[in-house]
């Protein structure tokens, strides 16, 4: 089977995550992708973490932007 793909999807990547678990902890990995995905739709900490300069600045963001979700409260 063909899969036709549009111009539009081979836009480049601004942010790659890699998630390393156990295999046995599935339950963490999927309660990790959903954090990284509610993240993600802010466009203030997507902003923030284009300009971020530094690994512990790439932290301090995600850490503050976790801390201020309802459900990490």
């Amino acid at each position: 089977m063909a899969v036709a793909f549009l111009p539009a999807l081979f836009l480049p990547a601004r942010f790659l995550f890699l998630v390393l678990t156990p295999v046995e902890a599935a339950d963490t990995q999927l309660r990790i992708l959903r954090d990284i995905a509610c993240l993600m739709t802010s466009p203030r900490t997507r902003e923030a973490l284009t300009e971020a300069e530094t690994a512990e600045e790439v932290l301090t963001i995600i850490r503050s932007a976790l801390a201020s979700q309802p459900s990490h409260q």
